[in-house]
């Protein structure tokens, strides 16, 4: 099987989409699947053989995102593929897998300044639905059930084109050490960017409301306008801003619990990591990833904003039997599952072609 992975910028160090790619192309090739990368850019670590360089060329980003879709296109008239699975809208590919969500629905949700000036998230837009509507649409891989129904509300699509695959843990990396204690006091993390999305201010005031708690925030953001919430719950002590990382594993080594109070996250690749390390998640009913949360078993998923300060007091009151089973699951949660999963889809795709 020939399998090309498009993607805007093949660099797994900006999150996301660009990590999912990378490693999906270390997973494929592992299977001895014959995949490359289209991108416009690509890390050091990434083979020139596995390269395909696509034109990023223009005075504006909208202008760059044209030149990359025609490089593309010039490519594929080429070169003969049995799977186009793409990260981002591009005119035509067998799997469409927006990462980031949907952006005809999630570009909508945007303010009036951002619908005016990003031209193009619109065009990102616009390109994702001729591309769902065409005559020969892709398989959309959506990143949770809610993802699938919100789409499915969206487009004109068959709705056996729409398959929901929950994203799968590198288990060697999110493996937790089994004579490491849990932290005393007890430690709640959150990761993310986009502090105010990611409800950074719902979990401060959760840890206020539950005394000898400390909650960890790990992420690139400005924590500024955050302070003076800790100020006027005074947790000051409690609260430790601690930036980017690239090693979230250390980071939930020995922590209690996750908190992740996302107003909007189409998944939310966090919660299964915390799970696969024996880290009860608390997550928001919002979040994609709530999905895989099995509530009062191995981690509590809250559908109000002031229900998480009762849902952390839960989660320390029963904090080893949530810690057990969330370490049942790793083979289930884990990224071969996942790839096993993926590979059936891709099967599928070239049985139907022929």
């Amino acid at each position: 099987m020939k399998v090309l992975l498009v993607i805007l910028h093949a660099d797994s160090t900006r999150g996301g989409a660009e990590s999912y790619c990378v490693h999906l192309l270390q997973g494929l090739q592992q299977r001895e699947i014959d995949a490359r990368i289209a991108s416009a850019s690509f890390e050091s670590r990434i083979d020139q053989s596995d390269r395909i360089e696509l034109s990023l060329s223009g005075l504006t980003r909208s202008g760059k995102y044209v030149s990359f879709l025609d490089s593309l296109e010039s490519h594929l008239s080429e070169n003969a593929y049995d799977i186009v699975h793409a990260m981002l809208p591009v005119r035509r590919c067998d799997v469409y897998h927006p990462q980031a969500g949907v952006e005809s629905i999630t570009f909508p949700r945007t303010n009036a300044l951002q619908k005016l000036t990003n031209r193009r998230r619109a065009l990102f837009a616009q390109v994702e639905r001729s591309l769902i509507e065409s005559n020969r649409p892709p398989t959309v891989l959506c990143m949770s059930n809610r993802s699938r129904e919100e789409t499915r509300s969206v487009f004109l699509i068959d709705p056996s084109r729409l398959i929901t695959l929950y994203n799968g843990v590198e288990s060697d990396r999110f493996n937790p050490d089994p004579a490491r204690p849990i932290d005393d006091p007890p430690r709640v993390v959150l990761v993310g960017q986009d502090f105010a999305r990611k409800g950074v201010d719902l979990a401060i005031r959760a840890v206020a409301a539950v005394p000898n708690v400390v909650l960890d925030v790990v992420g690139k953001d400005d924590p500024s306008r955050f302070l003076a919430l800790v100020n006027e719950f005074r947790v000051a002590s409690r609260v430790r801003f601690l930036g980017a990382t690239g090693e979230v594993e250390t980071v939930l080594a020995g922590a209690t619990a996750l908190i992740h109070p996302a107003r909007f996250e189409p998944f939310g690749m966090v919660v299964p990591e915390a799970m696969l390390m024996g880290v009860p998640p608390i997550v928001s009913k919002i979040s994609g990833a709530s999905e895989i949360v099995r509530d009062g078993i191995d981690g509590r998923s809250v559908d109000t904003d002031d229900g998480y300060a009762q849902a952390i007091e839960q989660v320390l009151a029963n904090h080893e039997s949530m810690r057990q089973a969330c370490l049942k699951r790793r083979a289930e949660l884990s990224y071969a599952a996942h790839l096993d999963k993926l590979l059936k889809i891709y099967e599928s795709i070239v049985a139907a072609k022929r």
